[in-house]
C-alpha cells in the first residue's frame, strides 16, 4: 500500500521525526556552548600573561652570574689562560658572549618571557651582561686577586672577559629557567 503525500498519519510521523531533530540540535548547541566555555577558561589558565624583567630576574641573573663564575676564580689555569690571550682575543669572547647571549635570549622560546627591547637589544641581555661582567670585576677586586695576580689595567679586561663569558652563560641559564 502507498502512502500518499497528504496522507495525515505520514505527516504526522514526519513532524515528529522533526520535533526529535530539532530537539538533538537544542541539545547539541547547549553543548556546544559549554564545551565553549571550557575552552575560554582553559585557554584563560594555559595563556599567562609574559614575564616582565623585575627584580626578581635580576636577582636570578645575579645568582647565575656569581654562581657560575665564582669557583672558576680560584682556578689557576683559567687564570694562566686569562694571562695568556691577547686583549683582540679577550675583545672578540666578549663581542662572541654576548652575541650568544643574544641568540638565547632574544631568538629562543625559551621561558614565557616579553619582548622588551632598547635600540633593538633584549632589555634582558643588556641587565646580564652589567651583571654578569660586573659581578666578575667585583668578585675579583674582593678577593684581592688583582693583588694576588699582579694585575695591570690589560690583564684585569682580560681576565674579565674570559671569566665574564662564565658568567653570562650562568646568568642567562637561571634566568631562563627560573
Amino acid at each position: 500500500m502507498a502512502v500518499k503525500e497528504g496522507d495525515p498519519s505520514n505527516q504526522d510521523a514526519n513532524h515528529k521525526k522533526l520535533n526529535r531533530i530539532l530537539q538533538d540540535m537544542d541539545h547539541l548547541n547547549r553543548d556546544l556552548d559549554r564545551l565553549q566555555e571550557q575552552v575560554k577558561s582553559i585557554h584563560n589558565r594555559v595563556n599567562l600573561p609574559l614575564d616582565k624583567l623585575g627584580l626578581d630576574d635580576v636577582v636570578q641573573q645575579f645568582v647565575g652570574a656569581v654562581g657560575f663564575v665564582f669557583p672558576l676564580v680560584f682556578t689557576e689555569e683559567i687564570w694562566d689562560l686569562a694571562f695568556s690571550i691577547s686583549v683582540f682575543r679577550a675583545a672578540f669572547l666578549i663581542v662572541l658572549t654576548l652575541f650568544l647571549g643574544y641568540v638565547f635570549i632574544g631568538r629562543s622560546k625559551l621561558g614565557h618571557m616579553a619582548q622588551q627591547n632598547i635600540i633593538g637589544i633584549p632589555l634582558r641581555l643588556i641587565t646580564v651582561a652589567f651583571i654578569a661582567y660586573g659581578s666578575t670585576i667585583v668578585i675579583i677586586y674582593l678577593y684581592g686577586l688583582q693583588a694576588y695576580y699582579h694585575l695591570d689595567a690589560v690583564t684585569y679586561f682580560k681576565a674579565m672577559a674570559l671569566f665574564g663569558t662564565f658568567s653570562v652563560i650562568g646568568a642567562i641559564a637561571v634566568d631562563m629557567l627560573g
